[in-house]
């Protein structure tokens, strides 16, 4: 096979009538050369068509992939569906059904197999004399490493990185003392693949002498603080040395970890991620397990075997005799988009006793989807991610987590965190509180809103802890603290990628912004080769750190990284799963290093030591489950960055607003802003994605919102006010004309009887509040209850409801088809946009004054690919628009202040007024202004209710009904479970 070859298929239309998961066609082909072969399948797929599938290629299967319809369309659809690595020969690959939809699961019109553009074609080599199956470590393991060496060298052999993949596979801690002590011999990238730097090719140089294992034994003798001893006269007798000296320094190197614990539990499974927060519906190879080591024998034992399935997430108890861990019973992947979760095989989560092994289960699946990352907490709770709030991500695509919380038997499960999409990734700070990932795009672009927060073990004072203003780092991930030192230690990473990237401290006290508190470790961020959603993935890669000093921690980390795919050392997602596997390692952060783990076949990761450790203290609860309200307090609006500009008596009011998630994916919305416009100062944090179930136009926001009322600001600038506890809440400053002054453009949740206190808008969390030589007006008054704004109070906010009424009143007479200012039509035609392009139609049946007004009105593109305009800000409504930048925006940036319309219609709307032209004056009250401004300063949504004004097929209405009856399903177990935990008397 010298290039792309079609394997044939009978008959014109393929493979058809495919009803049976036992069906499957298959194939043999042969390859004239060894390397990565990719598998394309090319099919069509009819309404009720589709499914789950996998390839297998020489029995090795590989992940499940989905069958979508494809629609209409007259071309096939191209899907490359897996890469195996092959020798010359002979070979067989087969299409297997894993899951047929309805009526059957394609039509597969073609297969091709062809070799991986750009990869490393090597010539057949026998490699047979490599000895895979050793320890890590231990007198066996050396000398089968040297034997393999010494007997390279004697064949020749053409291709060092096809004996790198091999060595690295058999012998990983070897190779990794040989990459550690080697001389540079080239640069990183010279030869992609596993001799990337050409050690070894320098090594298997023919007619060489022994310079270079001279050089290996004095880089070691360096180290180990003596002389270098004399070469011995051959090959074989100096690699001994070598790694005699090797073993030595290990012994050294880990003393500092002996000392902190005897023993260590990590987890193998597959790289996490496809992006890098979606991992509960993964599909991993077989083999996952979580594994002890003895650290005084380095005897490695399998501690627990998911029989097929994946574990993760091991937590070790405050004093080392338990452990928490998350467990799925099978490893197939699985499709949660615009679909419900299968009802078991979910991860869940279960406690072992770590001397007698005995296991329990601490969550059922009376609870939907997955249960991960738990976390023990001080006060005998366990916080945990799970799927059970029953939301999609709003960007697309899937279902995903929040953070909850039970005690320690799984009782009294409740929400803690009501956030947007995911968040994960909790763990104990030294102080007592909980530090996590959060994603928060609330009217602001998706790519960069990746920060950390933190939050007490109870769920209060939810606040950003790093980032949440910051466009680089893209993501911080695997967030951990440094004992004693008031930092953490972090991986700064990419977003549509596996977790993992570069490892960095954070130090909070030098600033929460940009780069102001971060030190990265090996690598200089100013050098970087890529950003956004592959920032920090070049070059070596690190996971899961857990630190067990300042200078010392338990790490995952692959040293060639992402030198294995490219010269240029990026990431390649395709390739990665294949080839780049993690080893454990413990690791000085002066780089120095040894090797703990490894396995050919999956990444070694999530340490940490099974020994007691410090328990933080408990800080006292105020929380109060009977309550239903909590309490905010802001010392003054005029304080703070984002406030700058806004003149001192004239915020009027706070508005409150409520965020409503999405349960479920049914159509989108696409928008992608001009990508010279994106990225770091830029006007916008994302080159644009989806917003999935829409609540508008591509530039809309993202979610559906609504009103819960307002508040009076006093004249010092303060307010005191209760906010409903365990909702999604947002702020506005309002000004004298009842328009946004400024806008949060994130979120906050409070706890049933919290009181939380902010000293401006938003001021640096690292401020104390105002000196102050009185009690604000706010502290002598009793906290205010919101004031109803007008008649929309508590409700979805929906356009279709509240804004083309008036439109209806007051303005169709003369802007209408047929009239004189039909040129801007503000009425209530329908306008379809249908499900022809898919994922990419909206499925909504919008007002074409909405339209309109956004300038979205006009379609692009022809037959089946026309679609709605995205929309836009113009001189009649300016808005932030959905995908804005991360970092603040001053004051008065966008919104109903700085509309044409509302100027026009607030001096009221004469017979000739620029493009708008009418017979006679138009005057509407100032509720109707209100509620056109607030439409506006919610970033133009256009329905409040996600199944409002759809145009859903009858599978569409099916699905969602189905997924609100299981979110309403979760909410009566919860409050089944609050209600025993205020019985109980709040435990």
């Amino acid at each position: 096979m010298a290039g792309k070859t079609e394997l044939k298929t009978e008959g014109k239309e393929g493979v058809s009538s495919w009803t049976q998961t036992s069906d499957f066609p298959s194939w043999t082909f042969t390859t004239d050369r060894a390397g990565e072969y990719a598998v394309t399948l090319a099919y069509t797929a009819e309404k009720k068509q589709g499914g789950r599938a996998v390839v297998v290629v020489n029995e090795k299967v590989s992940p499940e992939f989905s069958i979508a319809p494809t629609g209409k369309q007259k071309k096939d659809r191209l899907v490359t569906v897996a890469i195996a690595n092959l020798k010359p020969g002979t070979h067989t690959v087969s299409v297997k059904a894993r899951k047929i939809k309805d009526k059957s699961l394609m039509q597969l019109k073609k297969v091709f197999i062809g070799p991986v553009k750009g990869a490393d074609f090597i010539a057949e080599e026998d490699l047979t004399f490599i000895k895979h199956g050793l320890p890590l470590s231990g007198k066996e393991s050396y000398i089968a490493w040297i034997n393999a060496m010494v007997e390279a060298r004697k064949r020749a052999l053409r291709n060092p990185s096809y004996f790198g993949r091999d060595m690295w596979k058999a012998f990983p801690l070897m190779c990794d003392w040989f990459l550690q002590d080697n001389q540079i011999h080239g640069q990183w990238g010279d030869t992609p693949g596993f001799d990337s730097r050409k050690d070894f090719a320098t090594f298997l140089k023919k007619d060489r002498k022994l310079e270079l294992e001279s050089k290996l034994i004095a880089a070691v003798a360096k180290d180990l603080g003596i002389a270098a001893p004399s070469t011995p006269a051959t090959r074989t007798e100096a690699l001994k040395l070598y790694l005699k000296l090797c073993h030595k320094r290990r012994a050294i190197r880990l003393k500092p970890l002996r000392e902190k614990t005897n023993a260590i539990v990590y987890a193998k499974h597959m790289n996490m991620g496809t992006i890098y927060l979606a991992t509960e519906s993964q599909g991993s190879p077989k083999g996952s397990k979580l594994h002890t080591i003895d650290l005084d024998t380095e005897t490695d034992e399998v501690l627990f075997d998911s029989e097929n399935g994946i574990v993760r997430d091991p937590e070790v108890s405050f004093d080392g005799k338990k452990m928490l861990f998350a467990w799925r019973k099978t490893n197939q992947g699985i499709n949660s988009t615009g679909r419900i979760l299968p009802e078991t095989d979910n991860y869940k989560i279960y406690e072992m006793d770590l001397n007698t092994r005995k296991m329990r289960q601490l969550t059922t699946d009376e609870t939907y989807g997955a249960d991960t990352e738990p976390c023990y907490l001080p006060n005998g709770d366990i916080m945990f991610s799970s799927l059970r709030c029953v939301q999609e991500v709003t960007c697309g695509w899937g279902d995903c987590s929040n953070l909850f919380v039970m005690n320690k038997d799984g009782k009294y499960a409740r929400r803690l965190g009501f956030d947007q999409t995911q968040t994960a990734f909790p763990h104990l700070l030294d102080d007592g509180r909980i530090v996590y990932t959060r994603r928060d795009y609330n009217d602001r672009g998706q790519t960069y809103a990746h920060s950390l927060f933190v939050m007490n073990i109870d769920g209060t004072v939810q606040t950003e802890y790093y980032g949440n203003n910051t466009t680089e780092p893209t993501s911080l991930q695997h967030t951990r603290s440094i004992p004693g030192t008031g930092k953490t230690i972090s991986i700064a990473g990419g977003y549509h990628t596996t977790q993992g990237g570069k490892l960095v401290i954070i130090d909070p006290k030098k600033g929460l912004q940009k780069y102001q508190g971060l030190t990265f470790i090996g690598w200089d961020h100013k050098k970087k080769k890529t950003g956004g959603d592959s920032y920090g993935r070049e070059g070596d890669q690190y996971v899961y750190p857990y630190p067990l000093s300042e200078t010392g921690l338990l790490v995952g980390y692959s040293p060639i990284g992402c030198y294995l795919f490219n010269k240029e050392g990026r990431l390649d997602t395709k390739r990665e799963h294949g080839m780049m596997r993690y080893k454990l390692y413990y690791m000085n952060l002066d780089g120095t290093r040894e090797m703990l783990a490894a396995d050919p076949v999956l990444s070694c990761g999530q340490a940490a030591p099974i020994a007691p450790r410090k328990k933080p203290a408990v800080r006292a609860s105020s929380v109060d489950y009977s309550k239903d309200t909590g309490t905010l307090y802001v010392q003054n609006v005029y304080f703070g960055p984002s406030a700058e500009g806004i003149k001192p008596g004239t915020i009027k009011k706070i508005r409150v607003n409520e965020l409503y998630y999405k349960p479920v994916t049914i159509g989108g919305a696409c928008w992608g802003p001009p990508r010279d416009q994106v990225g770091v100062g830029k006007k916008y944090s994302s080159i644009g994605q989806h917003s999935i179930t829409p609540v508008g136009v591509g530039t809309a926001s993202f979610d559906a919102k609504g009103i819960l009322g307002e508040v009076d600001v006093h004249a010092d600038g303060s307010a005191m006010f209760e906010v409903p506890a365990r909702t999604p809440i947002y702020l506005q400053l309002i000004d004298e004309n009842g328009y946004v002054a400024q806008t949060m453009r994130s979120w906050t949740t409070l706890m049933p009887n919290e009181k939380f206190s902010c000293v401006g808008c938003h001021e640096d969390k690292n401020s104390a509040p105002l000196a102050m030589s009185k009690k604000t007006v706010a502290m002598t008054r009793r906290p205010q209850k919101l004031q109803a704004f007008h008649d929309v109070s508590g409700k979805p906010f929906s356009y279709a409801k509240m804004i083309q009424p008036i439109f209806n009143k007051h303005c169709v007479t003369c802007h209408a088809p047929g009239k004189k200012a039909e040129k801007i039509d503000l009425t209530d035609t329908i306008v379809a946009d249908s499900n022809i392009m898919g994922s990419n139609a909206t499925m909504r049946n919008f007002y074409k004054s909405y339209l309109t007004l956004l300038k979205a009105d006009k379609w692009r593109g022809k037959g089946k690919k026309k679609r709605l305009e995205t929309g836009m800000p113009n001189e009649w409504i300016d808005y932030y628009t959905r995908l804005l930048t991360v970092e603040q925006t001053p004051a008065y940036y966008a919104g109903s202040a700085k509309s044409g319309l509302l100027k026009m219609l607030k001096k009221g709307h004469p017979a000739s007024s620029g493009h708008f032209k009418a017979g006679k004056d138009i005057r509407i009250t100032q509720a109707e202004l209100d509620k056109i401004a607030a439409w506006i300063d919610l970033n133009v949504p256009f329905i409040g209710e996600y199944d409002e004004m759809n145009n859903w097929s009858d599978e569409h209405k099916t699905l969602y009904k189905d997924k609100m009856a299981i979110r309403a399903k979760q909410e009566a177990i919860e409050a089944k479970n609050i209600k025993a935990y205020i019985t109980d008397g709040q435990p």
